[in-house]
């Protein structure tokens, strides 16, 4: 009990953190999620809030959290997750969630790549072990870091909107130093609730207006 509600405080005060310091800039900046913006447009409301509440959450999480402890079944399931986003992004222009086109091959490379990490990582388990364990803050910032970047893709990357790119990066990389703290303290499933949490009230939000 004692750990749920400590989690749910260090929600609270990430939230509210973000919400004071950002709300004036969005009040005068208003910025439009697109990626949210397509969800909306291709689903119904119960889908949207599927998809980005529990789905993106876990997703997310898995790909950017969960390897933050060492193991190699963590890092295979993260460097597929991943592979598999930049392989439909790159490859075919589809979302991570879109699953029509080249579905098989897409799954085929991000699996063939989970394989060699796995492999990798079991025959150089400890030393890789000991990595994790003498640079774990710099696994952690980077996990942050690397979070809140790839969420500016969230406006598009687009010359247009650099100016607006630190408005979507700092609460992004605020979300992900609070979800690795958790993951690290808590555990990995502490931190998809957080995270779900985190993403309740905006879906909600962009789904009225």
């Amino acid at each position: 009990m004692h750990s749920v509600k400590e989690t749910f405080i260090y929600y609270l005060i990430e939230f509210l953190f973000v919400l004071i310091i950002m709300t004036p800039i969005w009040i005068f900046i208003p910025i439009k999620n697109s990626g949210l913006g397509h969800l909306i447009n291709e689903y119904s409301t119960i889908q949207v809030i599927l998809i980005a509440v529990i789905v993106v959450p876990i997703i997310e999480e898995s790909i950017f959290r969960l390897p933050i402890i060492f193991k190699p079944i963590y890092l295979a399931i993260s460097f597929s997750l991943l592979t598999f986003g930049i392989v439909s992004q790159l490859g075919y222009d589809l979302g991570l969630l879109e699953y029509k086109t080249a579905l098989v091959k897409r799954l085929g490379i991000s699996v063939f790549v989970a394989l060699i990490i796995f492999y990798l990582s079991n025959r150089n388990h400890d030393r890789l072990q000991l990595f994790w364990k003498n640079n774990i803050k710099y696994i952690y910032f980077s996990s942050a870091i690397i979070f809140g970047f790839v969420h500016i893709g969230n406006i598009g990357w687009t010359w247009e909107h650099v100016a607006y790119f630190p408005i979507v990066f700092f609460p992004q990389l605020l979300s992900g130093f609070v979800f690795g703290f958790i993951r690290l303290r808590f555990g990995f499933l502490y931190a998809i609730i957080i995270h779900a949490l985190n993403n309740f009230l905006p879906t909600l939000a962009n789904i009225s207006s």
